[in-house]
């Protein structure tokens, strides 16, 4: 072998050498991909997680609904309490026990009401997103 020859081979070497650091580049990108993909997966077939996940939700979204209406049927309540004071015990007028028993009841149950509206609201909400889950 000459050193003409010589000269030949240590580019050829240089470029092999080149070539297998790309391709073991290449093998490395391609592995954080793949492990990457397979986790996406594994997420998504991990249904007790995805279960729970959409438990949450929907309690989340049936405790703000049921939050929303009690507040609706207190603030009803109260305003409700109110005109029945108003109408029956406003200056000058007389105002029998029975009304004045009844504006009490009405301020009195005021949050058993929101509470009972809440949790039929929250019911209500839970059926129906269940229902449109079982028709997708």
């Amino acid at each position: 072998m000459t050193a003409q020859d010589a000269g030949h081979t240590a580019p050829a070497a240089d470029e092999q050498s080149q070539a297998e650091q790309n391709l073991h580049a290449d093998i490395e990108r391609t592995r954080a991909e793949l492990g990457e993909t397979v986790q996406r997966l594994a997420a998504k077939t991990h249904v007790q997680a995805r279960a729970r996940q959409s438990a949450r939700d929907l309690l989340n979204r049936a405790r703000q609904a049921g939050e929303q209406a009690r507040d609706r049927a207190l603030s009803r309540g109260r305003e409700l309490g109110d005109r029945l004071t108003a109408a029956t015990g406003g200056p000058g007028g007389q105002v029998s026990t029975t009304a004045r028993g009844a504006a009490a009841t009405a301020r009195t149950h005021a949050p058993q009401l929101a509470a009972a509206l809440a949790v039929a609201g929250a019911v209500a909400l839970a059926r129906s997103l269940l229902r449109r889950r079982k028709h997708r």
